[in-house]
């Protein structure tokens, strides 16, 4: 398990709160999937026009990945394989055909 706290503070019991508390505070045990469309992270909320193409960005990072599947409303957009030992990831254009989520 990977647990990040306060970055400056020790580790422990008391920068774990703190963390907690702040909402600064991510535990996995792997893999970790990163998520951006047009540069932007999970959460944000991107102002796109009907129609305007948006860039995405989808990898994985550590082993386990087999497939990254890209969805939304419609179902799957994108699909990736890794390849052996790999990390996974998709590179996507997508079109905003209405408000949507992925």
């Amino acid at each position: 398990m990977l647990v990040v706290a306060h970055p400056v503070t020790t580790p422990g019991r008391e920068a774990t709160e703190v963390a907690a508390d702040a909402r600064s505070m991510m535990a996995t045990n792997r893999p970790w999937l990163d998520l951006q469309v047009d540069g932007r992270q999970p959460g944000d909320v991107i102002g796109a026009e009907l129609g305007q193409t948006v860039s995405v960005s989808v990898r994985s990072e550590g082993l386990g990945v087999e497939s990254l599947e890209l969805v939304g409303p419609e179902g799957v957009v994108a699909r990736s394989e890794a390849a052996s030992f790999q990390p996974a990831s998709i590179d996507a254009n997508v079109r905003a055909a209405r408000s949507m989520w992925l």
